[in-house]
């Protein structure tokens, strides 16, 4: 039988889901969940997440989409065809909305073989993306080892630079012209003064490692910008303060997410948290259109 992940009953998919995405059933109307069960009194053997969404095309118009987040089966019963189930039922909702196509993102993990070629069953098409996106919780995080390591002296809180500081560092990104990001903001109150850091040389700040806070609570950072002569350990400390501080002054299931576009950005992920290589998963997608 089906049933409906709610805030009432999401301890009972505890073992199949993992946190971050219960607490995204639980405080984002829209994103949805349903498991499978035998029986209304025993626990659930699969689990699928959705999220409804939209994205515009070439022209700017917007689309309805639904993002395929998770999916998990009990081992013991995965020859039940549970997965297959599950999906079959997130298309009869779907053909009942407005959504144009479904979009599941996947890494380039064998474990996932099963899943991707069920999506392929169903008339998928892998595309690679050159977006990577890691999502995790303080509460993963907080026993790194990397966050064991003393941070630099040279690295203080945003809130110990003062505004005329922080505007004269941004004028001297708008003259460089092959750096400035124009979705960057100059204005200091615009980001986390805890969570993000700077790093001072010769009593001025020469580098900012800039975090924001987002509507959902979770927190992104913005810019990393390091002098050149700061290196990988004036990299390595910015963040690590900024994560320490995050873990110390937030609550534990806040989620960071990072997103970098290339390849280097990926390495420098994976060389600062390799505890956290498990979290770094979307690197491609699964896209099916036209989903009635």
């Amino acid at each position: 039988m089906l049933v409906e992940v709610t805030v009432e009953n999401k301890e009972n998919f505890a073992a199949l889901v993992p946190e971050r995405e219960l607490l995204m059933v639980a405080n984002d109307p829209d994103c949805f969940g349903i498991g499978y069960t035998e029986s209304a009194d025993v626990l659930p053997d699969g689990v699928l997440i959705f999220r409804t969404d939209a994205e515009a095309d070439d022209e700017g118009k917007s689309h309805p989409l639904a993002e395929l987040r998770y999916i998990f089966v009990a081992e013991e019963a995965r020859r039940s065809y549970v997965g297959t189930y599950l999906f079959s039922e997130l298309i009869k909702i779907l053909e009942q909305t407005d959504v144009e196509a479904i979009r599941c993102d996947v890494p380039f993990d064998e474990e996932y073989n099963l899943l991707c070629n069920v999506l392929e069953d169903y008339g998928f098409h892998f595309a690679l993306s050159e977006n990577f996106i890691t999502e995790i919780t303080l509460k993963e995080i907080r026993d790194l080892a990397f966050l064991k390591k003393p941070v630099s002296k040279n690295v203080v809180p945003l809130k110990q630079i003062s505004p005329r500081e922080f505007n004269r560092f941004f004028e001297s990104l708008v003259k460089d012209e092959a750096f400035f990001d124009y979705e960057l903001t100059p204005y200091i109150d615009d980001y986390e003064p805890d969570a993000s850091m700077a790093l001072i040389e010769g009593n001025r700040p020469a580098g900012f490692y800039l975090v924001r806070r987002n509507a959902d609570g979770s927190l992104s950072p913005a810019m990393l910008r390091a002098p050149g002569n700061a290196g990988a350990a004036g990299i390595r400390d910015m963040v690590a303060g900024s994560l320490k501080a995050t873990v110390e002054r937030y609550p534990e299931d806040t989620i960071v997410r990072i997103a970098v576009h290339d390849n280097r950005g990926t390495q420098l992920i994976s060389r600062l948290f390799p505890d956290a290589m498990p979290y770094i998963t979307r690197r491609g997608y699964f896209y099916l259109k036209n989903v009635k």
